[in-house]
């Protein structure tokens, strides 16, 4: 019984006139006077607090900054090569083109032309192959093929063409138009691929200790700066960065290859300290000094007067808007149209689409506060809000109302009663559950009870018997 009263609630659509006071209507107004603004920005002081500020200096130890200085020995680079020998081999490689029919015979008759010389495509044209436009395999491998198909073509000559043989898909017939060997990459072939390898892994290896002599260095009354001088590292100033990652103007910090772990370090060290050694999500590693704290505080005035100015003019005409929709609410009211008072007072008129109570942001001009206004009225009564873009308000007249119908077939209603049922199976479970607890003082095995099915209904995950 509860199904449908439920769905009906949910399912209701409402259609209203819009009568919509847009910014873009609104004349802009004479620039403050100082007053003004001093007045308009102390108000609204929230709205332009700059977040704390840190400045710090750092040293970001990557692997690159060993990899110069290692040398790698043909000793080296030999053994290295036989270690992977493996994944230099390249297995045989074969092209081949194919045609697929539905008896042998047709398959005879094509490969009599394709042996003749006969193109491939006209032939898969002419005689209905049955993949006609998809002759060509590419360059395949014996592993790649299912093994009836791969014996077939690996025992064929170059440029041969097979007999007929039968798969699931139908008579085939097979041509091998390239035949590239087996074969094993010379070490000259991946000469400077193993040496960039062995000299990244190498430069890995190191980086701990290059950590460990900046930290001797900085452990001996050096600065950060001194220290990464000793070590041949460079360090890095940082002038401003909040705890977005942004700088004074708004600006994301570029360069900075793990931003947010460099953020989390550089908040989390006091001004004037160093932090210590912190691996990068790339596997280098880096040191923090922090220089200074900006606490987060209001910018000045002077300092953002064209955005404070900005802002009193659209609160300006955000207010005018207001009472333009606010004037054409009460004249609706009391008996105007919508129609007329928004023509009188530059309104755009538009309708609205079928809204649920439920509707989202299905039209800038209607907002979820115009959307509960709307279901808490009758037809013909009015409701206004901001419009869903913040720029401006619309007064809506309720002109329909559409019933739900629940139609049995209906997805939604069915997914509806689903829910419903396995709630009310829960809720009662829980209930039994708590009772038997309470009177016979049953200990709970959690473990077993989820595994019972009760008809389809998940059990409640918070309680047992």
């Amino acid at each position: 019984p509860l199904v449908e009263p439920i769905f009906r609630h949910r399912q209701e659509r409402r259609v209203a006139q819009l009568a919509v006071v847009s910014l873009s209507q609104i004349d802009d107004p004479a620039p403050p006077d100082q007053s003004a603004l001093v007045r308009f920005y102390e108000e609204n002081e929230a709205r332009y607090v700059a977040p704390e500020y840190r400045s710090a200096t750092y040293v970001w130890i990557a692997p690159d900054a060993l990899i110069d200085e290692i040398e790698v020995t043909q000793d080296e680079l030999e053994r290295t090569y036989r270690a992977r020998l493996d994944s230099y081999f390249t297995a045989e490689q074969r092209a081949v083109e194919q045609l697929i029919f539905e008896s042998v015979e047709a398959a005879l008759s094509a490969r009599d032309r394709l042996t003749a010389g006969a193109d491939i495509e006209t032939i898969a044209g002419d005689s209905g192959a049955l993949n006609q436009g998809a002759t060509d395999l590419g360059l395949v491998e014996w592993l790649d093929l299912p093994e009836d198909l791969g014996d077939v073509i690996f025992e064929l000559g170059l440029r041969t063409v097979s007999e007929p043989f039968e798969s699931a898909f139908g008579f085939h017939i097979i041509r091998v138009n390239e035949i590239t060997p087996e074969g094993t990459r010379p070490l000259e072939d991946v000469r400077a691929e193993l040496e960039s390898e062995i000299r990244r892994t190498r430069a890995f290896d190191g980086l701990e200790d290059l950590v460990a002599r900046l930290e001797d260095e900085m452990a001996g009354g050096r600065t950060l700066e001194d220290a990464a001088v000793r070590v041949r590292l460079t360090t890095t100033r940082l002038d401003a960065i909040d705890n977005a990652g942004r700088d004074r103007a708004a600006n994301p910090v570029e360069g900075i290859p793990d931003l947010e772990r460099f953020i989390e370090t550089v908040f989390a060290t006091d001004a004037g300290q160093i932090s210590d050694p912190r691996e990068s999500a790339e596997g280098g590693f880096f040191i923090v000094r922090v220089d200074s704290v900006n606490p987060e505080a209001a910018r000045p005035l002077a300092e953002i007067r064209d955005v404070v100015v900005e802002d009193w003019t659209r609160d300006y005409k955000m207010r005018a808007a207001q009472r333009t929709a606010e004037e054409i609410l009460a004249a609706a009211r009391v008996g105007g149209t919508l129609e007329e008072l928004a023509q009188e007072k530059g309104a755009r008129l538009i309708k609205s689409q079928a809204l649920t109570r439920t509707s989202g942001r299905v039209q800038p001009e209607v907002s979820s506060d115009l959307v509960s206004g709307l279901f808490e009225i009758n037809t013909g009564e009015y409701a206004y809000a901001e419009t869903a873009d913040g720029d401006g308000f619309t007064v809506a007249r309720l002109d329909e109302i559409i019933e739900a119908a629940p139609d049995p077939d209906n997805v939604v209603l069915s997914q509806l009663r689903d829910v419903l049922n396995t709630s009310m199976a829960q809720d009662i479970l829980s209930q039994y559950q708590i009772a038997l607890q309470t009177q016979v003082g049953v200990q709970v095995n959690q473990g077993l009870l989820e595994t019972i099915d009760l008809n389809g209904v998940p059990v409640n995950q918070g309680g047992g018997f």
